[in-house]
């Protein structure tokens, strides 16, 4: 499903990008009568996608919408200039990605629930619920950890029978709690970084570090300490992140 739905997305851009090639060609120029053989041997160019360097309007399988200036295409990704800020998207977080802003918000009704899925996300989103209320009541390290593993075994279940969903909703309602349940996991795995340390952590420590920066550009400068960066900061702003995921998840089921 996740192959089929890269390739339907390559296939969009290739479209987009015949017509922006269209609508920059240069005007005609002189052709040189200089024999090639006496001109300097030219250098290779490296290929380019006729896209790159136009903007792209995108809509996340979480419902968030970005655009920016393309500045590179693969089979697996792009990058993204938005504003000062450049970042790299996996096509297969992408349920929209189109050149033409108006296509954006075309609004079509989102296809029912099955009822199985309806009962079986009754029992997730208590799980994520109290999971949410364990971090805001002031927990410590050993119970979160407790609640986490609670937590991952009442849900994993869920999120792997429904992850390839053909429901647009269905799928949309797994991705952002499956996003949740990687907010938490991240930050229990930052909290233990902080055990023994100074409450600071750094991007060599441990991937994680790396990967919620990266993906959450603008904790780089909030939670900044010098070089390194504050772990209760970036715990706290990852559960704050996991909290709007499962509020966005319960509203599509809603909608």
């Amino acid at each position: 499903m996740q192959r089929k739905f890269v390739l339907l997305l390559i296939c969009s851009l290739l479209s987009g990008a015949a017509i922006a090639a269209q609508k920059k060609k240069p005007a005609g120029r002189k052709v040189s009568t200089n024999p090639a053989a006496k001109r300097p041997e030219a250098a290779p160019v490296a290929k380019i996608s006729p896209v790159v360097g136009t903007t792209v309007y995108l809509i996340t399988r979480n419902g968030d919408k970005l655009s920016g200036e393309l500045l590179d295409l693969s089979a697996y990704s792009l990058r993204l200039k938005s504003g000062n800020l450049e970042s790299t998207i996996s096509l297969e977080t992408l349920a929209t990605i189109s050149f033409d802003a108006s296509k954006l918000t075309e609004n079509k009704p989102a296809p029912p629930v099955s009822e199985n899925f309806s009962t079986e996300a009754g029992v997730a989103f208590k799980a994520f619920q109290t999971m949410e209320a364990e971090t805001k009541s002031g927990s410590d390290y050993t119970e979160y950890g407790k609640q986490l593993t609670e937590l991952r075994r009442g849900t994993e279940k869920f999120i792997q029978r429904y992850s390839g969903s053909e429901n647009v909703t269905e799928a949309r309602t797994v991705s952002l709690l499956s996003g949740a349940m990687i907010d938490y996991m991240w930050a229990r795995t930052i909290w233990t970084l902080k055990l023994g340390g100074n409450g600071t952590v750094s991007e060599s420590d441990n991937p994680v570090v790396a990967d919620t920066l990266a993906l959450y550009v603008n904790l780089r400068t909030v939670t900044a300490v010098g070089d390194r960066f504050s772990a209760d900061k970036l715990i706290g702003n990852l559960w704050k992140k996991a909290s709007e995921k499962i509020a966005k998840a319960a509203g599509a089921i809603k909608q």
